[in-house]
């Protein structure tokens, strides 16, 4: 007799594509900071060659990541998410250092660009546990005005009149991203883990109804032996009882495997099988 399923152990949790995510995450980093580097390295000012050299710096940190994730099999979700938080600190790091030596410079500038795309990355692409994720989009919340406000006045006037808040609304418009995906994911693994459990019992009520069909044609020999011998040896009741006995609880052992029959969805091709064949496929099934 089959053992009866328990509860179904579902795969695609919150680490689900997270290796994916980190390929995606360090080649648009990659590419968009060897950009943002060839932009400002063309540039005539010091203040902005050293801008441009830390955007060149982080997109060689993110090209070889990316060509680490490409070439190396077998990462880990745990190891694709730390991947995917290093490439975002040193995208941060990159660009504190560039607001800050844009500031210093002569040139108007558009500050605090990569806390609001890093803010929407976390919310959209990378899959982070949730409080990692809630954790970087406030830090990209926080971080501008921190920076802001330990800027110098002189720098400060060289950033645009509605800096650091405009910023701010990035993350915020983040978070109701994450709420949404967090609450989507959740649904989503409710409904695989529902799903999973529900093939395992139609699995474990095909055997039963295999098993019961099994023993139906011997049950039915038992049966007609019984009555014939019933018949030509009424003087053997003790062996006659007992033939009785047991073929009410081989009766009771039908009925009650019978009660699986209403789990499982029959298709056509479905209404003879060979019970011999679902039983072996079900322990082997098991075995795996």
């Amino acid at each position: 007799m089959p053992d009866a399923p328990g509860l179904v152990s579902v795969g695609g949790g919150p680490h689900a594509g997270s290796v994916p995510a980190a390929k995606t995450l360090s080649a648009l980093a990659a590419l968009g900071c060897a950009v943002a580097a060839v932009r400002f390295l063309l540039l005539d000012d010091a203040h902005l060659h050293r801008v441009g050299l830390g955007w060149l710096i982080d997109a060689v940190v993110c090209a070889v990541v990316f060509a680490s994730l490409v070439l190396r099999r077998g990462w880990s979700a745990l190891q694709a998410e730390a991947v995917s938080l290093l490439l975002i600190g040193t995208t941060l790091v990159a660009q504190v250092h560039a607001d800050w030596n844009s500031a210093l410079s002569s040139v108007r500038f558009a500050p605090f660009e990569g806390f609001k795309i890093v803010a929407l990355v976390v919310a959209t692409v990378v899959p982070f546990r949730p409080a990692v994720a809630y954790a970087l989009v406030g830090i990209c919340a926080v971080m501008p005005v921190v920076l802001y406000a330990l800027m110098p006045a002189q720098m400060r006037a060289e950033l645009p009149i509605e800096a650091p808040w405009t910023t701010v609304i990035y993350p915020l418009i983040a978070t109701g991203i994450l709420v949404h995906r967090v609450r989507a994911l959740r649904m989503e693994r409710e409904m695989m883990r529902a799903s999973a459990q529900r093939e395992g019992l139609e699995r474990f009520a095909r055997v039963s109804l295999a098993y019961r069909d099994l023993t139906n044609s011997p049950l039915q020999v038992i049966e007609l032996l019984r009555a014939e011998l019933s018949r030509k040896h009424p003087e053997s009741k003790v062996l006659l009882d007992h033939l009785q006995r047991s073929l009410g609880r081989l009766r009771g052992t039908g009925e009650m495997l019978s009660h699986a029959e209403h789990q499982v969805i029959w298709t056509s091709k479905e209404e003879g099988f060979d019970a011999a064949h679902v039983i072996d496929e079900y322990h082997r099934a098991a075995a795996r």
